[in-house]
């Protein structure tokens, strides 16, 4: 399994990529630490392009509104043979009064909007936790084999009867398309599947 460590940093570059593992955020502190913390670090942070385009917006305006003075002023030379001087005066005095009316408003910074969990996902799985107990379940009169390690490579160690009682010990492991709990009776201590890669739930959580 991985570290606490490596689950810190797994939930961070999940965050980043704007990716979450609902599985890993439900069962795992500290990835469930590292996700949320990247979050709100990426909520303060400004959405990347807004102060480069309102920089870019602004100088826009102040060349569009520079040649429509220098066109006015050109017009105005051709049309009367106005001297230099006195044009040059106005053209200054309406680059003045237009300079403000070309800049635009400072734009606002986007929210990246923060992920809602599924809620689905939280009925069963989420209430299945160490020192808890199950209740084997769903099998159609089929034994629940209980293995030496989470997979189906292991040894069987035990084939636990429909309504057997058992205490979670330890998990989840995600492995072979299943999610494993370690799991003990009176008897005897192993790795069980919670359900069925259909849905069928074996572990139901008393």
């Amino acid at each position: 399994m991985a570290s606490n460590n490596e689950m810190f940093e797994r939930g961070v570059h999940d965050a980043e990529r704007d990716d979450l593992n609902t599985f890993y955020y439900q069962h795992y502190y500290h990835y469930r630490q590292g996700y949320d913390k990247a979050r709100r670090r990426l909520r303060r942070e400004p959405a990347p392009g807004v102060k480069r385009s309102g920089i870019l917006t602004r100088l826009i305006g102040f060349v569009i509104a520079v040649a429509f003075i220098g066109a006015a002023v050109l017009f105005l030379l051709n049309r009367n043979g106005t001297n230099l001087l006195s044009v040059s005066e106005a053209g200054r005095a309406t680059v003045i009064a237009a300079l403000p009316t070309g800049v635009p408003s400072p734009t606002r910074r986007a929210r990246t909007p923060t992920p809602e969990l599924p809620a689905a996902t939280t009925v069963l799985t989420g209430t299945l936790r160490p020192q808890a107990f199950a209740t084997v379940m769903n099998l159609s009169g089929n034994p629940l084999r209980m293995r030496a390690g989470p997979s189906t490579n292991e040894k069987v160690v035990a084939r636990l009867p429909e309504g057997t009682l058992v205490q979670i010990l330890e998990g989840p492991v995600e492995a072979d398309g299943y999610a494993w709990w370690k799991v003990q009776t009176p008897k005897v201590s192993g790795w069980a599947a919670e359900r069925s890669p259909e849905g069928a739930v074996w572990l139901v959580p008393k």
